[in-house]
């Protein structure tokens, strides 16, 4: 059985306090209609986000499903533009254009969620592939 050091156990419980109290926010104000359009939290699969997360270098990029905002939290550990971004606000990392949906910072490695339901990104994941394989780039790319 694998230990792990008991700051790197306490990393792990603070970002998924971090992730499942942007979420509770978000979805807060989803439900009093400060967020407009759908929203899609990722209540109880913080793990799944900060699992993933934490086992990327800063220079690798992510994709994210229709529940991209832990993603968003995780690889930009920016909050307040985070927020801003699913209220529609200027501010926002997109201008408040992404939204919910749509939440990107392509500076941090995400590269955006997807406002579809269930679909499939490898379309999207190839695309970028490609781009990284031919400028000689050798981040991590997951899915």
């Amino acid at each position: 059985m694998a230990t792990y050091e008991k700051e790197f156990l306490l990393k792990v419980l603070e970002n998924l306090w971090k992730v499942r109290k942007f979420e509770q926010r978000a979805m807060e104000g989803g439900l009093k209609g400060e967020i407009k359009g759908n929203i899609h939290v990722c209540l109880g699969e913080e793990g799944a986000v900060v699992g993933a997360n934490m086992a990327l270098e800063p220079t690798d990029y992510i994709t994210a499903s229709h529940r991209g905002h832990g993603h968003c939290v995780m690889k930009s550990d920016d909050l307040e533009h985070t927020l801003a971004e699913l209220y529609g606000k200027e501010s926002g990392f997109c201008h408040g254009r992404g939204g919910s949906m749509h939440v990107t910072k392509v500076e941090s490695g995400l590269l955006g969620a997807n406002g579809i339901v269930g679909i499939q990104d490898q379309p999207r994941r190839c695309g970028v592939r490609c781009v990284l394989r031919r400028r000689r780039i050798q981040p991590g790319l997951l899915p």
